[in-house]
């Protein structure tokens, strides 16, 4: 009887130990860190013809100066009036430098000639 009495005591010591550590245990093991999504991001590159996420244009690399925007960035959506907007080939950033917040006479409110009888 007592092999059996002292392999329930090692079992039983065996269960505590592994108790005793599991209640310790930290939720991940050491020096290990969680996945930061933006490494995986490329740096945006200005002049490399790809708009990047954080850049506003981007023109290709043959550009040295301005280069064109997509048709649907203009002075009116952006808010500034009626005019072209660039793209800058080194900052790649909006040129709105020719935009103008001028608004045209439309008319007014005089009374105009009406036709005769």
């Amino acid at each position: 009887m007592s092999s059996r009495f002292g392999w329930l005591i090692t079992l039983f010591s065996a269960f505590s130990f592994v108790v005793a550590c599991a209640e310790g245990a930290p939720a991940s093991a050491p020096d290990v860190q969680l996945a930061n999504a933006d490494l995986a991001i490329p740096p945006a590159v200005c002049g490399d013809g790809m708009k990047d996420k954080n850049e506003m244009c981007d023109c290709p690399e043959s550009a040295t100066g301005m280069c064109a925007v997509p048709e649907e960035i203009t002075c009116s959506s952006l808010g500034m009036g009626s005019g072209q907007v660039y793209c800058d080939a080194t900052t790649c950033l909006f040129v709105t430098a020719m935009c103008s917040m001028v608004q045209g006479n439309t008319g007014g409110t005089g009374g105009g000639a009406g036709a005769g009888n």
